[in-house]
């Protein structure tokens, strides 16, 4: 078992997820900017945002920061993380997607949206 309040500092990895039409460069800019004025995320190590994947909805991205390692404090700044990361998505307009599922079913000939099945 590892006692994670021993050490200094916490990493928290956050993933975001924006939609294929955002640019990449400017958002990885603003969301780095975002956590800046966080309170509780420490200085150093300093903020991280990667682009890590193709998602089925969006390129997705990692935000790392580190926190003092009481869990109270972690959870407290994670909220906090979020809440910004997704003003500062609002503000800049770039949308956050969410996978939509159509089903259809084998003996269904055609699709009319209007009427029930």
């Amino acid at each position: 078992m590892r006692v994670l309040t021993r050490y200094s500092s916490r990493r928290t990895d956050l993933a975001i997820g924006l939609s294929y039409d955002t640019p990449l460069s400017e958002a990885r800019q603003v969301l780095l900017e975002a956590l800046a004025g966080v309170e509780g995320i420490l200085p150093e190590p300093a903020v991280e945002v990667d682009l890590v994947g193709f998602g089925e909805s969006s390129i997705d991205f990692m935000v790392r920061y580190w926190t003092l390692p009481q869990k109270l404090q972690v959870r407290r700044v994670q909220s906090q993380a979020i809440i910004r990361l997704k003003q500062v998505c609002d503000q800049a307009g770039f949308s956050i997607p969410f996978p939509i599922r159509t089903v259809y079913f084998p003996e269904q000939q055609h699709t009319n949206d209007k009427s029930p099945i």
